[in-house]
């Protein structure tokens, strides 16, 4: 994908652009800047993380708290794998969206879900949800 991104910025023949990536688009991010140096004037990446970070998500799941959100969060997490629509991924992410804010039950979640604008695509759901590449890769000394 990081590719992708290089060949969309080549194509419209963008100059001074900024790549962004939240949670698994900032993987792709990452990517972009290893394969592509300075292609980008700026580079803005929220939930950063690198391949260490989902070895405790079990233990992270059935902790986290609120207890009341905790089996709609585990549960979303869980189906990441089969997802089939666009819809239901965008559903997961709603679902899981108190877990990626620091206040869980704060108006940021209503307020994410409602100025949602994200085109969701199942099939890189399910590659990342079952141990795709990306995300795993440790770039940390290529960024150096």
């Amino acid at each position: 994908m990081a590719d992708d991104v290089e060949a969309l910025i080549g194509e419209l023949e963008l100059e001074n652009v900024v790549v962004m990536g939240w949670s698994f688009g900032s993987f792709v991010t990452q990517s972009h800047m290893v394969r592509h140096g300075s292609a980008a004037a700026y580079v803005l990446m929220g939930t950063v993380s690198h391949p260490g970070a989902l070895a405790n998500i079990a233990h992270e799941l059935a902790t986290f708290e609120p207890e009341a959100l905790r089996e709609q969060v585990a549960a979303s997490w869980e189906l990441e794998a089969t997802v089939e629509t666009p819809e239901q991924a965008r559903q997961l992410w709603h679902d899981q969206i108190p877990f990626q804010v620091a206040d869980p039950t704060g108006p940021i979640v209503s307020q994410l879900i409602a100025e949602d604008r994200v085109v969701f695509r199942p099939e890189i759901l399910r590659q990342f949800a079952a141990g795709g590449e990306y995300g795993m890769l440790d770039l940390r000394e290529e960024l150096r």
